[in-house]
């Protein structure tokens, strides 16, 4: 017989197995197109693109577990446990990159000491390093979690390195959220100023801000996420049923970039591709 946590594990199956390929057309749409891989932004978003498929195939298995009840394979429970870890790493430095270029684009602001493809190159690359680093460190013996059926959660082993790395993560994810926040901020503080004391009228193209607007509505959904697993996890923990909607929102992080990306750039994207053909 099916229980609650056997449901939760079938949905959070169904939503991996739906955002994937909706990911992997995203990704080729990006790098197939001249006009997008030209652009800053949707390399930024490739890049974030692929950190959330394979936050999704870690749902994926973390799911099966789930409703097998069983965690298949000592190494494949611990990759899982590490790549689910040091997800929120890359989701939440990714989108600080992006809304550092969101900041560069909207005010205009000219790099001069080195390009501005150049920067975004450094940050991504950097939050990479970081991204793959972390999962290394849940991968050793010290840092590794293990999968709890009770919760259908990662479990945490009470050793050093693990706490430790933990702290980092958590810390790391709050100020990422918090510095991007400030970067959105900055954009609409700047749009008033600009529009309030400067008489030339602001140009942003169309893309531009629909990128913008796609931005904040990620950023606010992983943001909000971060700081309820962060401060409120003690009350969460003791209501299951508010603790299972939070694993299955947090396991559609990973798609609300396409989903957002189709209700903004879905229409324009479809008119671009019929004029070419």
């Amino acid at each position: 017989m099916c229980d609650d946590k056997c449901v939760v594990g079938i949905i959070r199956m169904v939503i991996s197995l739906i955002f994937i390929p909706i990911h992997a057309i995203m990704i080729w749409l990006f790098i197939s197109r001249k006009e997008y891989r030209n652009c800053s932004a949707f390399k930024i978003m490739i890049s974030s693109g692929i950190i959330d498929v394979v936050h999704l195939l870690a749902q994926l298995l973390n799911a099966l577990m789930s409703v097998l009840q069983d965690n298949i394979n000592e190494v494949l429970e611990r990759l899982t446990g590490a790549l689910l870890m040091s997800s929120w790493i890359g989701m939440t430095g990714m989108i600080f990159v992006l809304s550092l270029n969101r900041v560069v684009v909207v005010t205009q602001i000219k790099l001069k000491i080195c390009g501005e493809e150049v920067i975004f190159y450094i940050l991504s690359a950097l939050v990479w390093l970081w991204y793959m680093s972390t999962t290394a460190i849940h991968l050793t013996d010290e840092g590794a979690f293990d999968y709890n059926f009770a919760t259908n959660s990662t479990r945490r082993f009470n050793t050093n390195l693990r706490a430790v790395a933990l702290k980092i993560e958590s810390t790391a994810s709050l100020v990422l959220c918090s510095m991007s926040l400030l970067c959105y901020v900055g954009i609409v503080v700047w749009m008033i100023l600009h529009k309030k004391f400067i008489t030339k009228h602001i140009k942003i193209e169309r893309r531009e801000s629909r990128i913008l607007i796609q931005a904040v509505v990620v950023f606010v959904y992983i943001a909000t996420l971060r700081y309820l697993w962060q401060f409120a996890l003690k009350h969460i923990w003791s209501c299951p049923p508010v603790l299972d909607t939070l694993i299955i929102l947090t396991h559609l992080v990973a798609g609300v970039n396409p989903i957002s990306y189709l209700c903004f750039n879905a229409y324009g994207t479809l008119m671009r591709l019929e004029s070419k053909e």
